[in-house]
C-alpha cells in the first residue's frame, strides 16, 4: 500500500481512473496488460517510484481491494478535471503526477523527471507534447496550482488543457525526455478502443518501451 508522505515533502500521483470507457465498451482499468490488469500494472510501477500515490476514480467499490488510497470524484460530470482537482487537495506532496489510466505504457521514469522539472522551473503545470498534442494526463502540477483549476472546474470548464493554459506552465517534447519522437509517443500509447488495446499489448509484449 502506497504511504502517505509528511507534508511538503517529494512527489506524488494520481492515477486518473474515473472515466466511463464508453469507446471501449469496458473499464479500461482492469484490462489485462502482461497477464495483469493495467491498473495494478501503474500501482506497482508508480508506486515504487512515488511515494505518495492515489486513484481518483468515481465508484470506490471496484478498486477498494487494491490497498491504494482512493480519491472520490467530486462532481459526476467533472471528467478528469475534477479527479485531478480532487487529488491536489489530497496530496501532501508539492508535486503532482497526473497519471491517466488509459496510458497503461507511461515510464514512471518520465514522471520522475516532470515532478522534479516543475519545481526547477518553478511552474505550476509543466505539459508533455507528443505527436503534435498535448498530454495533460500524463503531466506534472503543482498542488499550489489546486485552488486555480478548482476555480475553472466550477465555472464550468471540463477540459484539462484549456485549464492548465491558465496555469503558470511549460511544455517539453522528446529531447526532455532524452528519446526520438516514435519513442516519446509509444511510451503515450492511449488505450480507448479495442484497437488501441491491441496495440498497447503489442507493443508491452515486444518490450519496445523506453
Amino acid at each position: 500500500m502506497a504511504n502517505r508522505e509528511p507534508a511538503g515533502s517529494g512527489r506524488a500521483a494520481c492515477i486518473l481512473a474515473g472515466g466511463r470507457s464508453t469507446r471501449m465498451g469496458r473499464d479500461k482499468a482492469f484490462l489485462p496488460i502482461g497477464g495483469r490488469p493495467a491498473i495494478e500494472r501503474l500501482i506497482e510501477r508508480f508506486g515504487a517510484a512515488f511515494p505518495e500515490l492515489f486513484l481518483s476514480i468515481r465508484d470506490p467499490k471496484p478498486f477498494r481491494h487494491l490497498g491504494v488510497p482512493l480519491v472520490v470524484d467530486p462532481l459526476p460530470d467533472g471528467g478528469p478535471l475534477a479527479g485531478l482537482v480532487a487529488c491536489l487537495e489530497a496530496a501532501r506532496a508539492p508535486v503532482v503526477l497526473a497519471v491517466a489510466v488509459d496510458l497503461p505504457l507511461a515510464p514512471p521514469a518520465f514522471g520522475v523527471k516532470l515532478a522534479a522539472e516543475v519545481i526547477r522551473r518553478n511552474v505550476e503545470a509543466l505539459l508533455p507534447r507528443a505527436g503534435g498534442r498535448l498530454h495533460p494526463l500524463f503531466a506534472a502540477y503543482a498542488r499550489a496550482a489546486g485552488p486555480k483549476l478548482s476555480a475553472r472546474l466550477a465555472a464550468g470548464e471540463r477540459s484539462v488543457v484549456r485549464a492548465a493554459a491558465t496555469l503558470r506552465h511549460a511544455v517539453v517534447g522528446a529531447d526532455f525526455f532524452a528519446v526520438d519522437e516514435p519513442t516519446l509517443l509509444r511510451a503515450f500509447t492511449n488505450v480507448n478502443t479495442p484497437e488501441d488495446y491491441a496495440a498497447a499489448r503489442t507493443v508491452w509484449e515486444i518490450g519496445d518501451l523506453p
